[in-house]
Formats: C-alpha cells, structure tokens, sequence
C-alpha cells in the first residue's frame, strides 16, 4: 500500500466531541495533538459508528485488519466527510448572513450540508463532492437537475462550478497521510 495523503482542516464538532477526542489523545502514549489531524479524526469518527467512541489506538488497531480496498474506501469517505466539515466551517466564518451545518447523519439522501440565510429566512441543501473525476459530478447534476453542487476547487476551475474553497489533492494527501499514521502506530501527531 502507498503512503496516504491529505490537507489542513480544522475540527467543526461541537465541545464535547472536541473533549473526547482530547481526552483519547491524552491518554494515549506517544500521541501528539495537532489541529490538522483533530479534524480528520472527526471526520473518521463520524464515518462509522465503530469508530465514534474508539482511542486512537483501538482505531488504529482496526484499521491495521483492513486490506488495500477497504483502506482506500475508508479513505474516500473521510476524505469526503472531512470537505463537508471544512466547507461548514469557512461558511461560517465568512462574516456573510449565511451559515451552514451538516446533516446529523452523513448518509442523507442527495445532498450533505444544509445552508440558512438568517438575512432572508431561506434555506436550502447542497451537495459537495471531493473528486478530480468529472463524471462524478456529472453523474450529479444528472440525477439532480435543479440541485446545487460544490466542489473541490481543482473540479470547480475546470467546470465552471462553485468552489467549496478546499483542494482536493490537499484534503486527500491529510487523509491519507493520518490513515497511514493510525496504522503504523509510528509518531502520530493528533
């Protein structure tokens, strides 16, 4: 297996999943805090409840019995669950009248992240996609005609669509590269 990869994203939890999460890490030999790898443990954590309650280390004893596919679909799934958090999380510090927040479960039908204008009262749900692959999003926007989707900004240049304002390459890499960490048990900085 290739050495994983991903990008800087900060944790959007609420304070007592920020709690666990710090309290797992500090009892935890050998773990190290950083805000980068904080938010892709969230991200893991709501990918599946096995992990949710979890330490790092009994993650990454788990994900150790993962073969390559199983590796590089987990990968896929935080990656995605990871760029629905950051795209929250810049919404909201945008200084605009719009705000953003995710659906409590991450497999809700068609769409991943709720907006509301406090402005206007409206509201409404878009879906975000972390991909180079343009038949992806195509597949979208097929199946949803009137939907709104944003994108990775590698994907929104080269289709003309809205920019979530994370890349791609970068949120993969930060994925990769924590799922590589967890797994080796080798100088994990969470």
């Amino acid at each position: 297996m290739s050495k994983p990869t991903v990008k800087y994203l900060k944790n959007n939890f609420d304070e007592a999943a920020i709690l666990t999460c710090l309290v797992d890490l500090a009892f935890t030999p050998g773990f190290e805090i950083s805000e980068e790898n904080q938010a892709i443990l969230s991200a893991l954590r709501r990918s599946s409840e096995d992990f949710k309650y979890s330490s790092v280390e009994e993650i990454g004893g788990r994900l150790s019995t993962y073969n390559d596919g199983q590796i590089e679909g987990l990968i896929s799934n935080v990656k995605g669950i990871a760029h629905e958090m950051e795209f929250v999380k810049l919404e909201n510090e945008d200084g605009d009248s719009v705000y953003a927040s995710l659906y409590p479960d991450t497999n809700h039908p068609g769409y991943d992240v709720q907006l509301f204008d406090e402005g206007t009262g409206e509201h409404w749900a878009v879906q975000l996609k972390a991909s180079d692959d343009k038949s992806y999003v195509n597949q979208w926007i097929e199946q949803h005609p009137d939907g709104q989707i944003i994108v990775t900004d590698e994907l929104a240049e080269k289709m003309g669509l809205d920019s979530s304002g994370v890349e791609n390459e970068e949120v993969t890499t930060q994925v990769e590269d924590f799922v590589d960490k967890l797994i080796n048990h080798d100088d994990v900085e969470t």
